[in-house]
């Protein structure tokens, strides 16, 4: 409602502050009480891919841009202007949390763009094998493949694919 009477969209009343840490909170599903905070490296993300439990730890994998500047990249008058639609790289990143405190470990699971990050919805709340979404053949152009990405053997085994000149 505010944003309405201000006349701006709504992601246009947050501010990137990539200096900062991304701050993060392991929040108990039933009591809703915060278990913990957390720092991440400074990242922008759209989608989750999954989130599980794992000895202790809260393991989640993430489509995670190097800062926020997919959102702009991503308005209508961006993709189809002048600068032809010059879209940032997501990368499939997992992270993982020790509820009792200790230090977040993390890697980027693939170099492969994703967004829109998927998993057979029979492995939700689990450890998964495949995570699945969208990615683009060319650094730079906007999404026109799909991609599946091994999380057991990262990188090595990407599949990509997508009709020349068709869109997922």
């Amino acid at each position: 409602f505010f944003n309405a009477l201000i006349g701006k969209p709504f992601i246009k009343t947050f501010r990137w502050h990539g200096d900062e840490p991304t701050k993060g909170y392991l929040v108990e599903r039933s009591s809703g009480r915060v278990v913990r905070r957390f720092d991440l490296p400074p990242l922008f993300a759209f989608h989750f891919a999954n989130t599980w439990e794992d000895d202790g730890a809260v393991v989640f994998d993430i489509a995670a841009y190097a800062d926020a500047t997919a959102i702009d990249a991503g308005r209508l008058d961006t993709l189809f202007g002048h600068a032809g639609g010059h879209y940032p790289a997501s990368t499939l990143q997992r992270f993982r949390v020790p509820v009792s405190g200790g230090e977040v470990q993390h890697r980027v699971l693939s170099d492969a763009p994703i967004e829109m990050a998927r998993i057979n919805d029979t492995q939700s709340m689990r450890p998964h094998r495949y995570v699945y979404g969208f990615s683009y053949d060319e650094p730079g152009h906007f999404y026109n493949q799909l991609v599946k990405i091994d999380t057991q053997h990262p990188t090595a085994n990407d599949v990509r694919w997508g009709p020349p000149g068709s869109f997922p």
